[in-house]
């Protein structure tokens, strides 16, 4: 591509503008991130909006997130405490040979995201006996993203229970299919 081209635009580069970030922005980010995934529509209406809806709009996204923060404090720093795990640059030398990635705003919200997929399947009722704790939900997705060897991935029991069972339930549902 040629450089007179691509000099007509502005060029913003997010992936690795997390460098030395503090906690209290990244409880921030975290706490946009996931409430975003919820503001995230199925279906988009398209509908004119106007400068009082989109201010509404904006005060409603602030409340939620300030309430996430409240609410879920305790996880977020859970989740602070993985991404510091990762390298925050390339030149870093206390990189991690198990967690080699980056710290960047793609890897926290790849992590923030399974957290969030993973937590509301397994709010499902009919995972409410296998007592899958918040921790251990944490745990297996930084773990399933970050781990550089997949053979020493740790999944904690709960979860590795829950999901042996459901892969046992499948099974014999199939089998009873093949006798009939």
């Amino acid at each position: 591509m040629s450089p007179a081209f691509v000099n007509r635009f502005d060029v913003i580069v997010l992936e690795n503008q997390i460098e030395n970030i503090n906690d209290n922005e990244l409880e921030k980010l975290i706490s946009n991130i996931f409430v975003s995934f919820d503001r995230i529509p199925e279906k988009i209406e398209m509908k004119e909006n106007t400068i009082e809806d989109i201010k509404e709009n904006k005060d409603k996204i602030i409340q939620k997130e300030k309430e996430f923060l409240l609410n879920k404090k305790d996880m977020i720093n859970k989740i602070i405490t993985k991404i510091k795990i990762l390298t925050e640059n390339k030149d870093d030398k206390n990189k991690s040979q198990e967690y080699p990635h980056l710290r960047t705003i793609s890897a926290i919200s790849r992590f923030c995201y399974g957290i969030h997929k993973l937590m509301k399947y397994f709010n499902n009722e009919k995972y409410s006996k296998d007592n899958i704790k918040e921790d251990d939900i944490i745990n297996a997705v930084f773990e399933m993203i970050f781990r550089e060897d997949s053979e020493k991935i740790e999944i904690g029991e709960s979860i590795r229970n829950s999901l042996l069972k459901e892969l046992i339930e499948e099974k014999k549902r199939k089998m009873e299919g093949k006798k009939k």
